[in-house]
C-alpha cells in the first residue's frame, strides 16, 4: 500500500556537491520506502548527471529532472510524463540568446548540449567550459541559433551574472509564455542559471501529478534548497527547507533544517504521519 510520496530535490538538500548518496541516506530511503513511502527526487539537473548519482540505488523511485520537464521511473526506466521545447521555442528566445548565450539540453537520446556561447562575457565563457569539463558533458557548438537540429529539448539554460536573472526570467515569461526559473549555480556563487521550459513545467507540477496517480495518500512530504523548490514545497503537506535556503522558500517551508540533517526530519515527519492516521 501506498502510504505518501516524499519529493526530494537532490544537489544541495539530499547531496553536497556532487557527491554520491551516503550509506545512512541510502539506509534512512530504504526503510521509508519498504513502509509504503513512494520517493520521488525532483532536479533542476539534467537526466544524465542525476543517473550517475542516483541508478545504484536499492528500491524503486521515480525521478524528475530538468525541474519536471521528463518524468521517469527507476529501475525500469520508463517515461511516464514529459513536455518538451521545439527548434520554434527556442529561435523564439534568439534576441537573449544573442546577448547571454545559451545551453540547450536534448530531452532524451544521448542527451547533447547544444551551445552558442557567443553572447556570453569571457567570465561566463570559462566558466560554462569548467561545467563542461566537471560534468563531462557532450557539447555540439553553434553560431547561430538557426543551426540547432529539430528535434525535441528539454531546457534551455541561461548562465548569468547574479543580478541579472531576475531581468532575463521576466522578459522570457511576459514574452513568450515559457516557464523561466532562476536556481543557483553549484559551480560559483556569482553566477544565476536561468532555466527555460516548456508552459506549466515545474517540480510541483511532476509532485502533484504523482500524488493523483496514488490517490488516496496519507500524506506529502518535500524538501529543497533553492527558489525552484517553491512551488514543490507548496505541493506538499509538509514542506522542509535547508537552513541556508533562499528566505523566500524558508517562509513557506512547515520547518527547516540543516542539509545533513533534512533526511532525519523527513523520517520523523513520516513516522508522524503514520501515527496520527493509524
Amino acid at each position: 500500500m501506498t502510504q505518501g510520496i516524499v519529493a526530494l530535490d537532490i544537489d544541495g538538500t539530499v547531496l553536497s556537491r556532487n557527491q554520491n548518496p551516503s550509506v545512512p541516506l541510502i539506509a534512512t530511503l530504504t526503510l521509508m520506502e519498504k513502509e509504503g513511502w513512494k520517493i520521488l527526487f525532483a532536479t533542476g539537473r539534467t537526466l544524465s548527471w542525476s543517473l550517475h548519482h542516483l541508478a545504484k540505488l536499492p528500491f524503486p523511485f521515480f525521478l524528475a529532472a530538468f525541474n519536471g520537464a521528463a518524468l521517469f521511473s527507476y529501475p525500469e526506466g520508463k517515461k511516464i510524463h514529459s513536455s518538451s521545447l521545439l527548434k520554434k521555442d527556442i529561435l523564439g528566445l534568439a534576441p537573449y540568446i544573442d546577448r547571454f548565450g545559451v545551453v540547450a539540453y536534448e530531452m532524451l537520446g544521448e542527451e547533447r548540449a547544444f551551445v552558442n556561447r557567443q553572447g556570453c562575457s569571457l567570465f561566463l565563457q570559462e566558466h560554462l567550459l569548467k561545467r563542461k569539463t566537471l560534468q563531462e558533458e557532450r557539447w555540439v557548438e553553434f553560431s547561430s541559433v538557426q543551426e540547432i537540429p529539430s528535434i525535441e529539448y528539454a531546457s534551455a539554460r541561461f548562465f548569468v551574472m547574479k543580478g541579472e536573472e531576475t531581468f532575463l526570467q521576466q522578459a522570457i515569461e511576459q514574452n513568450f509564455g515559457l516557464t523561466a526559473l532562476i536556481m543557483k549555480d553549484s559551480f560559483s556563487d556569482d553566477v544565476k542559471i536561468v532555466q527555460v521550459t516548456a508552459s506549466g513545467v515545474s517540480k510541483g507540477a511532476s509532485f502533484r501529478y504523482l500524488c493523483k496517480k496514488y490517490t488516496p495518500l496519507l500524506g506529502t512530504i518535500a524538501a529543497g534548497d533553492d527558489t525552484n523548490d517553491i512551488d514543490l514545497l507548496e505541493a506538499a503537506d509538509i514542506g522542509i527547507a535547508v537552513g541556508d535556503a533562499p528566505q523566500s522558500l524558508r517562509k513557506i517551508a512547515y520547518s527547516t533544517a540543516a542539509s545533513p540533517d533534512v533526511l532525519h526530519l523527513v523520517l520523523r515527519q513520516a513516522k508522524n504521519i503514520l501515527q496520527k492516521r493509524a
